[in-house]
């Protein structure tokens, strides 16, 4: 075992004292450190696969510029999709952030958002517990002729892989 000091703010130790108290605080801030590491990998799995998909773009048929808003299949997404982007965007790109929402805003995705797709995004929240907005996603896949949901969530998969129409984002292959 090795040890680790670190510093903490007074409030956050002593909500950390009350919610822990009688466990092993050890035992629990490894426990914290490890999701933190694993939820960090899947975040890297999640962007190199990203990465990998954006240098392959350019072979798509449907890619050009000048073409690309007629000859791809149409991206079909929930009402939240755009604000969602923008604002990751916002956080990790903010210099070129701006630039990137104008392109989002571009013709080229559609909506869904029906009282059916709201009831299946609820059902698969409810049976799942997983979060509503997450969820929408999947439920517009599924209401979607020939839809599939593209997810780097690996827990988010394990769970709706059985509800079908669902593809992990780090096994997607394009060729």
């Amino acid at each position: 075992m090795s040890t680790v000091n670190f510093s903490v703010p007074e409030d956050i130790k002593l909500a950390f004292n009350a919610t822990f108290a009688g466990q092993n605080k050890s035992a629990v801030i490894a426990d914290l450190m490890r999701e933190a590491v694993e939820r960090a990998q899947r975040q890297q799995s999640s962007k190199h696969a990203y990465l990998r998909i954006l240098q392959r773009m350019p072979t798509w048929p449907c890619a050009s510029w000048s073409s690309r808003f007629w000859a791809c299949p149409p991206m079909v997404q929930p009402p939240h999709f755009s604000a969602e982007v923008a604002a990751v965007l916002a956080r990790l790109k903010p210099g070129d952030a701006q630039a990137d929402v104008d392109d989002l805003l571009q013709p080229g995705h559609e909506t869904l958002a029906t009282p059916e797709v709201y009831t299946t995004a609820l059902q698969l929240a409810l049976r799942h517990q997983h979060h509503l907005f997450n969820t929408l996603y999947h439920a517009v896949a599924l209401h979607t002729p020939g839809a599939s949901l593209i997810t780097a969530d690996q827990r988010y998969y394990d769970k709706g892989q059985a509800d079908g129409r669902i593809t992990l984002l780090a096994n997607l292959r394009l060729d």
